[in-house]
């Protein structure tokens, strides 16, 4: 059994190690110190299930993960034992480098040294100049000499220069070597310790392998409650769903009663409008009337309407043998007697019926969610992978979905979340912005709360108690109760996410 769990996390530390390959110095020294102060917890939580003599299935979570930080932690460091070795490569083949260059410039610098020196005394220099044929080859030779004496300057210059970049790079090498051999020993300590908490690891199993039948039954027990409490928070989620189904159907009956509200005042106004610019024609019209020829302009005046030969009601005026009805009646010409002329009138131009509005399209949701609830929805799936964890510190013991039991071999567990052990006291605290749907209690799990983000919804089961009410608007890691203990006595959070009505895999969406 023991190498069967040294195999496993070999294989895993393996892993590890090959994603840690593209990772900076920095981002492995701080991995480093974060596994370390992780174990510092994790040895802290194992000392207080180590309390009961008899082994636990808290116990044997704790070393788990604990040996799961053991073998990150070495496989950090060898991967910052990798980096340092290629530093010591690059350190050494620069000093190499550099020492060949000062080599070199120091053997030029004595060849100069020496041609000095051989020319030391000052007549073979005055001679030297004297000597030249031209007064312009004087000048160039004494040039020379002065190039000279600037280019043994500089020699010497540079070889200073290079020799404190060689005591530089020898400085970094050496300080890599020592680096170095202070992680080798930390590796090699770590490698001894992990091989203790294997054996321990081994010793829990064994100890939990005589209670099979034990651990079966309390199992069985456990997963009854975990699917009364899947149950009810499904039935919890779905009333939820309905709720934002009609909300969002009466929002859009709102939206749709006020763009009837508007197509029908724009008809009015437009109504209104045709039935003003056709009483502005007729009029238009009446003024624009040409009038007979020789006709007189009369005076219009009221009169008692008068009844004709044909009966019919005349409110006309007699003008000798003409009788002119303006009402109803007919109007009647003595013979040889000129008609009247026509009367011009313009057309009344007809009615238009103005234009509809196309209506706006309605704001697209998704499950039946208002525009508000869609935001919010939008909003908490940006952030996946990125939620704060439900609680300030603790480690996952029982991971989502169905897994064997790590002891009774012929046991599967089911789980719709993630259990999180943590400090006894420990505050749970929700992942995202939200709304409190309800707060209930299951045998078994203690006080649980549900919270809406929209069209997601997430579930903190295990609480001692609650600290939020229904209805109750919260902020991003606001403290909604306290972690109660579990069916051992430790403290334990079940912390679920769903989309809808179906349960995601929280350690999809928290920080890693």
């Amino acid at each position: 059994m023991q190498r069967l769990i040294l195999t496993l996390v070999l294989a895993l530390g393996f892993g590890t190690l090959t994603a840690q390959k593209g990772l900076s110095r920095e981002e492995l020294e701080r991995r480093r110190l974060r596994l370390m102060e992780s174990i510092k917890e994790t040895q802290a939580e194992l000392a207080t299930t180590r309390q009961d003599k008899k082994a636990t299935m808290s116990q044997l979570h704790a070393l788990q993960v604990q040996l799961d930080s053991r073998q990150k932690l070495i496989s950090s460091i060898s991967a910052e034992l990798g980096q340092i070795d290629g530093t010591i490569r690059n350190s050494q083949s620069e000093v190499n480098t550099l020492a060949g260059q000062v080599a070199f410039l120091q053997s030029r610098y004595a060849q100069s040294i020496r041609y000095a020196y051989r020319n030391r005394n000052a007549q073979s220099m005055m001679a030297y100049l004297f000597s030249a044929s031209t007064f312009n080859d004087g000048i160039r030779r004494l040039a020379y000499l002065r190039k000279f004496r600037e280019y043994r300057v500089a020699q010497a210059d540079q070889i200073r220069s290079m020799q404190g970049n060689l005591q530089q790079k020898i400085g970094v090498l050496n300080n890599e070597k020592a680096r170095k051999n202070v992680l080798r020993v930390t590796e090699e300590t770590q490698k001894k310790v992990l091989q203790q908490e294997a054996a321990q690891t081994d010793k829990v199993v064994r100890e939990l392998k005589g209670r099979e039948s034990e651990l079966a039954a309390s199992v069985a027990k456990n997963q009854r409650a975990a699917r009364n409490l899947d149950q009810a928070i499904a039935s919890a989620i779905r009333r939820e769903i309905e709720i934002a189904r009609k909300k969002a159907e009466e929002e859009a009956r709102r939206q749709a009663e006020i763009r009837r509200r508007q197509d029908e005042e724009r008809q009015r106004v437009a109504a209104a409008k045709a039935a003003a610019d056709r009483e502005a024609a007729a009029k238009a019209a009446a003024a624009n009337t040409p009038k007979p020829a020789g006709s007189k302009p009369t005076t219009s005046k009221s009169s008692a309407p008068a009844t004709g030969r044909s009966g019919t009601t005349s409110t006309g005026k007699s003008y000798g043998n003409v009788t002119l009805n303006t009402g109803s009646g007919t109007t009647s010409t003595p013979a040889g007697s000129e008609p009247a002329p026509a009367t011009s009138t313009t057309p009344v131009p007809a009615a238009t019926t103005p234009a509809r509005t196309p209506r706006p399209a309605p704001t697209a949701v998704t499950l039946g969610l208002t525009p508000e609830a869609a935001a919010l929805s939008a909003s908490f799936e940006s952030n996946r992978g990125r939620l704060p964890w439900p609680v300030d510190k603790g480690y996952i013991i029982s991971g989502y979905g169905r897994q064997k039991h790590p002891v009774a071999e012929n046991v599967t567990v089911e789980n719709n979340g993630i259990d999180i052990q943590t400090a006894s006291g420990a505050a749970a605290r929700t992942v995202f912005d939200g709304t409190v749907s309800k707060v209930f209690s299951v045998d078994g799990f203690g006080q649980t709360v549900l919270i809406n983000h929209g069209q997601y919804f997430t579930i903190y089961s295990g609480l001692a108690s609650a600290s939020v009410s229904v209805g109750q608007q919260l902020h991003t890691k606001q403290a909604i109760g306290t972690v109660g203990p579990n069916y051992e006595g430790i403290p334990v959070l079940k912390f679920q996410v769903w989309k809808g009505a179906a349960s995601q895999n929280p350690t999809g969406w928290i920080a890693r």
